[in-house]
């Protein structure tokens, strides 16, 4: 894929990769806009 990317630029500006998260009652935790993943700011919750 990243060879049809760089041989046909156009396709870089329509490709768009979504983030999947797991989820669980038991944790507390909020995704952040910038993506990186900050696993002291994750708590359980009781």
């Amino acid at each position: 894929m990243l060879e049809v990317m760089y041989n046909d630029p156009l396709w870089l500006f329509l490709y768009f990769q979504p983030d999947f998260y797991g989820v669980s009652n038991r944790v507390d935790w909020q995704a952040r806009r910038d993506e990186q993943i900050i696993v002291y700011n994750a708590t359980l919750a009781m």
